[in-house]
């Protein structure tokens, strides 16, 4: 038997997914951590076609300006994702390959008040 009071028990206490550390590297990947304690990496390649995504498409603003903003990654122009599509897209992380260095310095905006 179901026991819907706990399923709706559980939903309600579980802390939305975040993102709390992001690092570009080669390709539009980034390797995101997650306030679940995760490290994934997520591929923007496959978005980059849509409208609100297409200034991405450049690597170098894909990559400089990418900063964290709240609990996801954004750029300026008002470009974000959802964290929960991050979370369910992203692959498991691996071992880095030389061709994917990670890009450092990457700015966090802090919620102001």
């Amino acid at each position: 038997m179901i026991d819907v009071f706990q399923m709706y028990k559980d939903n309600i206490l579980k802390e939305p997914v975040a993102i709390v550390s992001a690092i570009p590297v080669s390709g539009h990947r980034v390797i995101v951590t997650f306030n679940t304690g995760e490290t994934k990496i997520y591929d923007f390649t496959p978005l980059l076609d849509r409208p609100v995504f297409q200034p991405l498409q450049d690597e170098v603003f894909f990559r400089e300006k990418m900063f964290l903003d709240y609990d996801t990654v954004a750029w300026p122009g008002n470009i974000d994702i959802d964290p929960e599509d991050v979370y369910e897209d992203a692959e498991p992380l691996r071992r880095l390959s030389t061709l994917e260095e990670p890009f450092t310095n990457i700015p966090q905006h802090k919620m102001v008040g």
